[in-house]
């Protein structure tokens, strides 16, 4: 499932995420900068960053790495336990 296909569904995204695209959109603001603050002291693995953290915008290739689509997984996942 495509996060992108998900969208033209609202209700089927509601199902998922018990968010609506509108809030699902403002929360995105938050997590998106909370994500980068902790980046910023710490590395995928949660140790303290050694080096200089620099902020690269996802390739579309990796879809993981976008922040909308991280965060709809993790809501997913929550969801879903």
């Amino acid at each position: 499932m495509k996060y992108e296909d998900i969208l033209n569904y609202p209700q089927r995204f509601k199902a998922l995420t018990s968010y609506d695209v509108k809030k699902f959109d403002e929360l995105l603001l938050y997590f998106e900068n909370e994500l980068e603050d902790y980046f910023q002291h710490y590395n995928f693995n949660g140790k303290p960053r050694k080096n200089k953290y620099t902020s690269k915008k996802p390739k579309t290739s990796y879809p993981l790495l976008a922040i909308n689509f991280s965060l709809f997984c993790i809501i997913k996942i929550k969801i879903l336990r």
